[in-house]
């Protein structure tokens, strides 16, 4: 059952897991199902509950499987950290057009 579920996985092209009450301790899973689906363009992970922690294991993930074009990590409270691990990925990423992060608690300072 799972080399098929593994199987599958390879043809996604978008995951959304929004509104699900996923907390930091879920980024690995995150981790592994970027690694399971090398077409993924569209990953879905807002309005959750993940901190920095959590953003930070997808961001290293995404840097490591650049094939993301739209990610969404808005309304999970992560605060600056997270937002200092977007800025890194921004920085390394050639894919990502569209990035949507609001309500993440991240401020000017």
């Amino acid at each position: 059952f799972v080399t098929m579920v593994e199987n599958t996985m390879m043809h996604l092209v978008c995951v959304d897991f929004t509104a699900n009450h996923i907390t930091d301790h879920a980024a690995d899973e995150f981790c592994r199902i970027i690694a399971l689906c090398p077409g993924l363009t569209e990953l879905r992970i807002g309005q959750n509950r993940l901190g920095a922690k959590g953003v930070s294991a997808v961001c290293q993930a995404l840097k490591e499987y650049d094939t993301v074009i739209t990610l969404d990590v808005s309304g999970n409270q992560a605060g600056n950290p997270a937002g200092q691990e977007l800025g890194a990925y921004l920085k390394t990423t050639q894919k990502l057009a569209t990035l949507i992060m609001g309500w993440n608690s991240i401020n000017h300072d």
